[in-house]
């Protein structure tokens, strides 16, 4: 009976929390907050997590599942063990000493035991603020959630820690001619934990030091595997790895093929290729995820708007010719018009690449990302209507504003496809042509 008693009670635990994960804690785009990693984390549940292949579920525990428990530098000589051969490619990469990543675990948050690290399945063993691929949390302040421990060592190694152009004077210490790894410590704490914080540089570089030159090296030479510094004299690794200093993330991205985006339904199924998933994507992002927000700018669709140059207005935001555009000018079409139902509707009719698709009156033919148009006849006022088909995801279909002088306006929220209205018919609009915007799709691409 106890065991049974157990089972139910998990039982009615998942449905709560997957009820909480909805209602409580609405998100943008639908992913995991930190808050609901944490409920999830704490009690060992499964969620669909887009960020992982074709959408199957991952446990929430990330890449700590096999951590040892024990103290000393157990967990230490584990993360080498684990992760050393891919802090080696991110060296090759990028440049980063491999030994530096995985000692600044243990000085940072003793190698997932200590600081930010403790709070759940934040995967963040490196101290790093700001955004993760996986969100943020806030506690003291704003700290980076990631996906896995291997998202967090890439963050580290590359653009977005040590190669965001801070540390370019330390790594003129990495020549492998003349590799001084002591001296681009010193050089790159200066930077990274200042003496003006409070630190002590010295000791900083003295500690990280002990831990390549201790438990790191021990484990390393099990392993028969080379030092930072063999490494790059090896393989002739120049400053910077494959990206030179001085050049830039943006740089680096923009030679880079954009990458393929993705959008899972509620039930974790991938259900659209890149030009809709990223229109359907952006949208379900900009989109308040209810309808209680009527007279407020969502933040992340004053974002996106500026990215253009529209305007950040309440009334902006609340027209559907707005909403659409910045979603479409943001993606996959820069010349989108910016307002104007009609004009939005003409523009896509005569244009090479978008596609006029049957109106078969119910959702059969549609595909996350198509571009749905009211033409409202005579019994309609207004410039028509424009919305934002998504693909199912949570119970919705569809994201959209409306502007109203009635008191009805209301800023992008997600809503449901209608086929029935009484002001007009349907014109249906899929983008087809080549992909000439760009937008980051790495935080926008995690829909529960």
């Amino acid at each position: 009976m106890g065991r049974q008693k157990h089972f139910l009670s998990r039982a009615v635990l998942c449905i709560f929390l997957s009820f909480l994960a909805l209602v409580s804690f609405p998100t943008a785009s639908f992913a995991l907050t930190a808050t609901q990693r944490l409920i999830y984390g704490q009690n060992n549940l499964v969620f669909y997590n887009p960020d992982e292949a074709l959408c199957q579920p991952t446990y929430s525990g990330g890449d700590d599942s096999g951590a040892p428990s024990g103290g000393g530098y157990d967990r230490l000589k584990w993360v080498v063990q684990e992760y050393g051969q891919y802090a080696m490619e991110m060296q090759r990469e990028f440049g980063t000493p491999w030994e530096v990543v995985l000692a600044q675990m243990q000085k940072e948050s003793s190698v997932g035991t200590a600081g930010i690290a403790v709070n759940g399945a934040t995967n963040n063993w490196l101290g790093i603020t700001g955004e993760g691929d996986a969100g943020s949390i806030t506690l003291n302040r704003k700290w980076a959630v990631f996906s896995s421990l291997r998202g967090s060592i890439e963050a580290w190694a590359g653009w977005r820690v040590l190669r965001n152009g801070y540390y370019d004077k330390a790594f003129v210490f990495l020549d492998p001619s003349n590799y001084n790894l002591p001296s681009f410590l010193s050089t790159m704490i200066h930077t990274y934990a200042p003496s003006s914080d409070g630190n002590d540089e010295e000791q900083y570089v003295k500690d990280v030091l002990s831990f390549i030159n201790g438990p790191i090296a021990e484990k390393r030479a099990e392993l028969g595997w080379p030092s930072s510094i063999e490494l790059a004299i090896n393989e002739n690794i120049p400053i910077g790895g494959r990206h030179a200093i001085g050049s830039s993330a943006e740089e680096a991205a923009s030679s880079q093929a954009a990458p393929t985006a993705e959008i899972c339904n509620s039930n974790g199924q991938l259900i659209s290729g890149e030009n809709g998933a990223a229109i359907a994507s952006l949208a379900l992002l900009v989109a308040w995820p209810d309808n209680d927000h009527h007279n407020e700018v969502k933040p992340e669709f004053a974002e996106y708007a500026q990215k253009v140059g529209s305007p950040t207005s309440l009334s902006f935001a609340q027209d559907c010719g707005h909403f659409v555009s910045v979603v479409i000018r943001n993606t996959v079409d820069p010349g989108f018009p910016e307002g104007g139902t009609k004009n939005m509707e003409s523009y896509m009719d005569s244009s090479d690449s978008w596609t006029k698709i049957e109106n078969l009156n119910n959702t059969s033919n549609l595909q996350p990302g198509d571009v749905l148009v009211v033409n409202r006849g005579s019994g309609g006022g207004g410039d028509g209507h424009i919305m934002i088909y998504t693909g199912d995801v949570n119970g919705y279909n569809l994201a959209s504003a409306s502007y109203s002088t009635t008191g009805n306006a209301r800023t992008g929220n997600v809503g449901s496809v209608y086929f029935s209205d009484s002001r007009g018919t349907y014109s249906i609009f899929r983008f087809t042509g080549t992909k000439s915007a760009q937008v980051n799709t790495n935080n926008i691409l995690k829909v529960f």
